[in-house]
């Protein structure tokens, strides 16, 4: 399992890509968010941070599924 980050034609094997892009934004707040993906982005293991990303899109109940974002 790997996590890939598509912000426009920028793509990464980590979340640095959407991070930066979220920041950017400045008509909104997105502080926790951006704090959120940052920790997640921090693990190691890509199932990990899979399973934590899929939790948190969740409200904390693992699901099976395929999430895409497309920003």
């Amino acid at each position: 399992m790997q996590i890939e980050t598509f912000v426009d034609m920028r793509s990464e094997k980590n979340l640095t890509p959407l991070i930066s892009y979220i920041s950017a934004q400045r008509n909104y707040d997105f502080g926790l968010l951006v704090t959120a993906l940052k920790n997640v982005d921090q693990l190691s293991n890509q199932k990990e941070k899979a399973i934590q990303l899929k939790k948190r899109s969740t409200g904390g109940q693992p699901r099976r599924s395929v999430c895409a974002l497309d920003v």
